[in-house]
């Protein structure tokens, strides 16, 4: 079993989406964005608490039943997390998750979570394949990295060992802020590894070397065939395509 930390402390930056409130409280099918994610840490099979990290005054008044805990944001999502991190008894790996993502599902994170458990690493963040993405969703944009191994977007939830938080934080929080923006990251590798990015010569082994050389983490990709770990909602045209998801689904 695993903890799980939702980051529900950013305000809306999307033009025209949520007006700079905040992300967690955008409406969506009738129901604040932060439910969704919520709904599916407690379907899953393999997540134990729940900590909601944010504005406690405001979320808490969201009304999410069970195994939900509230925990105060810091000026930082570095803070944040060490504020989620703070809260947990043990140190077994944390589910970290962002709070953009209302399409997540419990067989996603159950999907996600089995794959990490057949290697041990300290740090396992999700690629989904083009194809997948366009399948599930075909009208939603999303940026993708092509590489040897295939053409991938990268997912909005990590699996971390709390011993390295410190070490990966602040660069799995960059991986999830330049995820549209990919050549920023690759920057950061070096100009080979760059000028390999951009020709489309990296292999998904070579990004793993590289990681681990540049931050002393043994970290691994994981491969996951659910769109729903990458499809955030940070556009006026993502939050029409989530209100008609949801709206369809209740129908149902």
């Amino acid at each position: 079993m695993y903890d799980a930390i939702v980051l529900a402390g950013g305000k809306s930056k999307g033009a025209g989406i949520g007006n700079g409130e905040y992300e967690a409280l955008l409406n969506i099918g009738g129901r604040p964005m932060l439910y969704f994610v919520v709904d599916a840490l407690k379907k899953s099979e393999k997540i134990d608490e729940i900590f909601v990290v944010g504005a406690v005054e405001v979320l808490s008044k969201t009304q999410l039943s069970g195994k939900v805990n509230f925990v105060s944001n810091g000026c930082t999502i570095m803070e944040s997390v060490r504020n989620g991190m703070a809260s947990l008894s043990g140190n077994r790996k944390v589910l970290i998750v962002a709070t953009d993502i209302p399409f997540l599902t419990a067989e996603a994170i159950d999907d996600f979570l089995m794959q990490c458990e057949s290697m041990n690493r300290d740090f396992y963040y999700p690629i989904i394949e083009k194809s997948c993405c366009k399948a599930k969703f075909p009208r939603c944009q999303r940026t993708f990295v092509k590489i040897i191994d295939g053409t991938f977007t990268g997912g909005n939830i990590f699996l971390v060992n709390p011993k390295v938080i410190d070490k990966c934080i602040d660069l799995a929080n960059k991986m999830v802020e330049d995820r549209k923006k990919p050549w920023r990251l690759a920057k950061k590798f070096g100009v080979i590894f760059l000028l390999k990015f951009i020709i489309g010569k990296l292999t998904l082994t070579k990004i793993e070397q590289h990681f681990l050389e540049l931050t002393g983490i043994d970290g691994t990709v994981i491969r996951s065939n659910y769109a729903e770990i990458g499809m955030d909602v940070d556009k006026t045209t993502d939050l029409q395509v989530a209100n008609e998801y949801f709206q369809s689904l209740m129908k149902n």
